[in-house]
Formats: C-alpha cells, sequence, structure tokens
C-alpha cells in the first residue's frame, strides 16, 4: 500500500494525533536566540578559521623564537577570528548568487534565507572593524594593518575580483 494510500486509511483518533505530534512548537525567545547566534556564527565559516588560527599561532611562534605569552596569544587570535570571520561573512554576502544555484552551497544562511543580506554585510564589515581596533590597541598596529589588509584581500581582491574572473 503507497504511503499517500495508508495516510488515507487512518483509524480514528489518529489523525487527531498525527496532527499533535507534527504541530510545530512556538519557538522561544532562547532558541530563535540561540538559533540566530549560530546562524551568524555559520557565516564566519569557523571550520576555515581554525586552520587560519593554527596558521596564525604557527607564525606567532615563528616570529617570537618560541611560545609567546598567553595575552598576547589570546588578542592576537581573538583579532584573527574577528577578522577571517568578517571577511568569510562578507565572502558569502557577495556570492549569494552564485551559492544558491550551487548544490553544495544553497545551504549557506543567505541563500537559505536564514540571514538577509544587509544585516550579513553590516556584520562582516563591523567584525573587520572591531578586529583592526582591537589589534592596533592591544597588539600592534603591524599586526592590525597585516589582519585589516587580509581581510580585504579576501573579501574584495579574490571574492570580488580574482573569483569569477579565473
Amino acid at each position: 500500500m503507497a504511503l499517500a494510500d495508508a495516510a488515507s486509511h487512518s483509524l480514528p483518533g489518529e489523525t487527531m494525533a498525527n496532527e499533535i505530534v507534527n504541530k510545530k512548537v512556538p519557538e522561544t525567545a532562547m532558541t530563535f536566540l540561540a538559533n540566530t547566534v549560530q546562524t551568524y556564527i555559520r557565516l564566519t565559516k569557523p571550520k576555515i578559521q581554525i586552520m587560519l588560527l593554527f596558521t596564525a599561532y604557527c607564525a606567532m611562534l615563528v616570529a617570537q623564537h618560541g611560545i609567546p605569552g598567553w595575552r598576547l596569544t589570546i588578542l592576537t587570535l581573538a583579532g584573527t577570528v574577528l577578522s577571517t570571520g568578517g571577511s568569510a561573512v562578507i565572502n558569502m554576502w557577495y556570492d549569494r548568487d552564485i551559492d544558491a544555484i550551487m548544490q553544495r552551497t544553497s545551504r549557506r544562511p543567505i541563500p537559505a534565507g536564514e540571514v538577509r543580506e544587509t544585516p550579513a554585510l553590516v556584520y562582516g564589515l563591523v567584525l573587520i572593524l572591531i578586529s583592526g581596533v582591537l589589534l592596533w590597541s592591544t597588539v600592534n598596529p603591524l599586526t592590525s594593518l597585516l589582519s585589516v589588509g587580509g581581510a580585504f584581500y579576501y573579501a574584495v581582491v579574490y571574492t570580488m575580483w580574482l573569483k569569477r574572473r579565473t
């Protein structure tokens, strides 16, 4: 018996039970907040960030000729997370048109409709701005400029210029 036929031949009371089970539970404020935070984190491409943090820490080890202090490490890696995350968000914002038609990327937050375009762009820009200010004020200007420069390169030079031309 086909699934559609089975559904039409349900026992009395079974239909009501199915309706109760399948009814959506209203989303609580905490669930909504948790889902929103999770979605915005997904925009930053955390898997790629982990690789970039590892690379950044290795560069710190070489530059320090040893293990850098915990404060410097935390501040530098925090700034790196912000700048790489911001540039990833801008990458997703810019590529939303092609992401929507590719099976691999169609479930990303912007093409999936989980985040609107303008808030995503603002989020990416704010992350990069905070990164630059944090690194400038707590680590050093060179680190800040390199971090923001790397974000610019990925978001603008690679994503907006090279990616669709090469």
